[in-house]
Formats: structure tokens, C-alpha cells, sequence
């Protein structure tokens, strides 16, 4: 039960920093593409 629990929170941590780094990617995008305008 442990087991399944602590992978649960590593998921969620992951999950967490992945969408972190989907709105920096999207941010750098669109602060890229006002500047080429």
C-alpha cells in the first residue's frame, strides 16, 4: 500500500513539472512570436 502511494505523489510531482514546463514553453513561444513581429 506504501508502494503504490509514494508512486502516486512521484506521478503527481511529475505530472506538476511537466505542465511547468508546457507554460514556459508556450510563454517562450509567444514572447517569440510578438517579437518577430
Amino acid at each position: 500500500m506504501g508502494a503504490v502511494a509514494g508512486e502516486q505523489v512521484e506521478f503527481l510531482e511529475a505530472a506538476r513539472v511537466e505542465q511547468h514546463v508546457d507554460a514556459l514553453t508556450s510563454e517562450q513561444l509567444a514572447l517569440l512570436v510578438l517579437a518577430l513581429y
